[in-house]
């Protein structure tokens, strides 16, 4: 049976998760961080997993809000923050926890899976880094570190093909957003910085990639920024003069 506990906090009340429907099944997991599949149909609970109880952490202080990926048999899930729990995969049909994997804070952005260079990775933003595992097995093949106030990597990356990723958060201000390079080498793979800036700082939402742009909200502000390069990209001269937005003179 679903919890009918409603979450309130003070920067918005009830769930923040996505729910995710594949086959007859939804998945969703509430804002006190209840893991449910449900029929599709009916809404009858198939399996249950409180995250909180089960592995003794404790709820971000916002709320859980990541939502749930699948990949192949496995549902994969942002965790706690728990030692080797921050991370986990569980068989979709059963809800039997199949693997745990890493430690860090809890963040608040959803995974995404990608594939680079021959590894395929499982790539979430967690409080302090960004952490690309095996999917499979949950092994950590890189991470990134990108601390900011709060824990508050909200937005969910996104991958550009064939190898880079593009990741933002606001807090604080010197944050901003960058671009990864994943490479590969002896049989491992990581990640450099191609570039970094806080010309685009995202609080909430992602960032849609066109045509080799960025399109996405600064705070509160829709801007495009070139993906190769992090340059702010302006219609016209006058469109500069006027936002006073370049590179070398932007104080948000």
């Amino acid at each position: 049976m679903m919890s009918n506990k409603k979450y309130c906090n003070s920067w918005g009340d009830g769930p923040r998760v996505t729910p995710l429907v594949e086959g007859n099944l939804v998945y969703t997991i509430s804002a006190h961080a209840k893991l449910y599949a449900c029929d599709a149909k009916t809404g009858a609970v198939k399996w249950q997993y409180d995250l909180a109880k089960e592995l003794n952490d404790a709820i971000p202080d916002l709320g859980y809000s990541n939502s749930p990926i699948i990949d192949s048999e496995l549902l994969l899930v942002a965790g706690l923050g728990g030692a080797n729990r921050s991370l986990l995969a569980f068989d979709k049909m059963t809800g039997r926890r199949v693997w745990s994997s890493h430690q860090d804070h809890p963040g608040y952005s959803s995974p995404i899976i990608i594939s680079a260079h021959g590894f395929r990775q499982a790539v979430f933003f967690t409080g302090t880094k960004i952490a690309a595992v095996s999917p499979t097995d949950g092994k950590v093949l890189w991470t990134f570190p990108w601390r900011t106030d709060s824990f508050e990597n909200v937005a969910t990356p996104v991958f550009i093909s064939n190898d880079k990723l593009f990741f933002s958060s606001a807090h604080p201000k010197e944050a901003g957003s960058a671009v990864l390079q994943i490479k590969a080498a002896n049989g491992k793979v990581y990640a450099e910085t191609v570039w970094k800036n806080n010309l685009m700082q995202h609080h909430f939402a992602s960032s849609v990639f066109y045509k080799g742009f960025l399109y996405g909200t600064d705070r509160a502000i829709l801007k495009c920024v070139e993906a190769g390069t992090g340059k702010l990209y302006l219609r016209n001269e006058a469109e500069m003069i006027c936002l006073d937005l370049s590179a070398a003179n932007y104080h948000p």
